[in-house]
């Protein structure tokens, strides 16, 4: 069914206005519109025919969350959530991934969706009440279990061993600097009551992604990766702290695929079953709170380095790091400063100097600590 440009145009003006009446990830509680799967606005895109998510949502009374970052959209209705990405042929709801037929996409500034998934997945989603559908009841986490304490926190030192990582023209390797940091830190969050664990604690190399699963076998609530940046430029100095998505400039992929460079120190990456099991991993990231909780822990921390530090802000990024994709727990990799840099590189050379970036390091996890206890895990 094709419509005139000029309803299309309505529809998208009426989609951006509830997207800016709507401050941050707010829930938008659907009105009944007089609408159906058969006489919705429809688009035939790839061969299938789509219609506005927005409006399927209101038809069934569902409300619905867009995080623009992650291109996820949640939905809720009925104590039952789902959520879709934007692209992807799997949808997530509370522990389970389940394929669709088709994915989600954007049209004309629209999330869309097939025909099929309001005539098929609604159902199964929101009117099947039985716990053996493949979307399991949501329940929500009574504060008394007090699941969100933040009771381990996984430190891990970059690089190691055969991998020295980057290496300034002083001669300093990151792989040393980032481990002498790495046990300070340690230290000092246990003289908070935090049990702090190394993924390495001397000069050992570490497979990236046995790292992670090191946090996850431990249920770690942060995984927090160390390492130190480098450039051609002698000028680039300063502090970042990076969280896992799709980087969004040439410097950050370059970066990302300097820090991933350590697989070619690999002689073998995952164990079959892990490899197998990589993409459900890495979906199971894209839709998760972690995203957003990762952004915050990232901020706590750069925040902290930035009042405590005379540094250059970087701020906080987003790069497709491989060392955090395995992660199931709000992860950051925070790049204390650049080994080529004259300036820096001597102050990651002082034992003083570190000192004091570990106390600011320090700071930021207890800051956010604080706000990830106070609002049990989550921080909208």
């Amino acid at each position: 069914m094709n419509f005139n440009r000029c309803y299309q145009k309505k529809l998208i003006v009426i989609f951006l206005l509830v997207l800016i009446l709507a401050p941050g990830n707010k829930k938008i509680f659907a009105a009944s519109l007089p609408y159906s799967p058969k006489n919705m606005p429809s688009y035939s895109l790839n061969r299938t025919t789509y219609v506005p998510l927005l409006l399927v949502c209101d038809n069934y009374a569902i409300s619905w969350e867009w995080d623009p970052i992650g291109k996820v959209v949640i939905l809720k209705k009925n104590g039952l959530e789902a959520r879709l990405k934007v692209g992807s042929y799997r949808a997530y709801a509370n522990g389970k991934i389940t394929n669709l037929e088709k994915p989600p996409l954007f049209h004309n500034g629209v999330v869309v969706v097939p025909i099929s998934f309001t005539e098929k997945t609604i159902d199964k989603i929101f009117k099947e009440q039985s716990l053996s559908t493949p979307f399991a009841r949501f329940e929500p986490i009574s504060a008394k279990e007090k699941r969100y304490v933040v009771s381990t926190v996984v430190i891990d030192p970059g690089h190691g061993g055969r991998d020295p990582g980057a290496i300034g023209r002083s001669g300093l390797r990151e792989k040393d600097v980032v481990l002498e940091i790495a046990k300070e830190l340690k230290r000092q969050l246990e003289q908070y009551g935090i049990n702090a664990i190394l993924t390495r604690d001397n000069d050992a190399f570490i497979p990236l992604g046995r790292r992670a699963i090191v946090a996850n076998n431990l249920k770690a609530t942060f995984f927090i990766s160390v390492h130190a940046n480098s450039s051609r430029s002698k000028n680039a100095k300063g502090f970042e702290v990076y969280c896992l998505s799709d980087a969004t400039d040439d410097s950050t992929r370059a970066l990302a695929a300097a820090e991933n460079a350590s697989l070619k120190y690999e002689e073998e990456s995952f164990d079959d079953s892990h490899t197998k099991n990589l993409d459900a991993i890495v979906c199971d990231i894209e839709f998760t709170e972690n995203r957003k909780e990762s952004k915050e822990l990232a901020s706590s921390i750069c925040n902290s380095v930035l009042d405590k530090l005379a540094v250059r802000k970087r701020g906080v990024k987003g790069a497709g790091f491989y060392v955090l994709k395995g992660a199931r727990m709000p992860a950051v990799l925070i790049e204390i400063g650049f080994v080529s840099n004259k300036e820096e590189a001597s102050s990651l050379s002082s034992t003083y100097y570190k000192k004091k970036l570990t106390e600011a390091l320090v700071d930021g996890i207890l800051n956010y600590k604080r706000e990830y206890e106070k609002t049990n895990g989550f921080t909208e």
